[in-house]
């Protein structure tokens, strides 16, 4: 595959805070899936 090296520079640095967010997002979700569960068992 052949990719500009301005788009693979400009991927990069995205690639990573995307990897971040969407592991925030990951223990976000956990966090309410818990806490809905807790809630209908209750």
């Amino acid at each position: 595959m052949g990719i500009p090296e301005t788009v693979r520079f400009l991927f990069e640095p995205g690639h990573d805070i995307l990897a971040g967010v969407g592991m925030l997002i990951v223990k976000v979700k956990q966090n309410i899936i818990r806490h809905s569960n807790s809630n209908i068992f209750e």
